[in-house]
């Protein structure tokens, strides 16, 4: 199984010391070789810098964090995948964003799990794994 981080996931192992301590012990039970982030995720983590939006040792953190991680890049097909969560989701009544739509589709094209505490947001993607460590 492979598995894919969400933005919160890394935003909570950076700023949150008791959620910090849970995904820790996920990934030491899955094993770091087989989780990786999205492009995507790259782009969010970015934007939150840039804004201040995290701050002091925290950063630091959030760096090694999303360094420790293997990237795989947001490509055609993963821009096909998004496009049909899209469509999907639309056809539903239902939005969850441009960013987690891309994100979303990346992880099914990857049939990787969907790591993330949103899980009511991501829940709506039909056929998408999701997990929750934080919890």
């Amino acid at each position: 199984m492979i598995y894919m981080l969400d933005t919160n996931v890394l935003m909570h192992f950076a700023n949150d010391h008791s959620k910090r301590d849970r995904i820790n012990k996920k990934l030491a039970a899955v094993g770091r070789e087989s989780i990786f982030i999205s492009s995507i995720t790259l782009y969010e983590i970015h934007t939150k810098l840039i804004k201040n939006k995290v701050s002091g040792d925290n950063v630091e953190r959030l760096g090694e964090a999303v360094s420790s991680f293997n990237v795989r890049n947001f490509n055609t097909a993963a821009a096909i995948a998004a496009a049909k969560v899209r469509v999907q989701l639309e056809n539903a009544g239902e939005s969850i964003g441009h960013p987690d739509q891309m994100l979303a589709g990346h992880a099914k094209l990857e049939k990787a799990v969907l790591v993330t505490n949103n899980t009511k947001h991501f829940g709506l993607v039909h056929g998408l794994k999701i997990e929750d460590w934080t919890a």
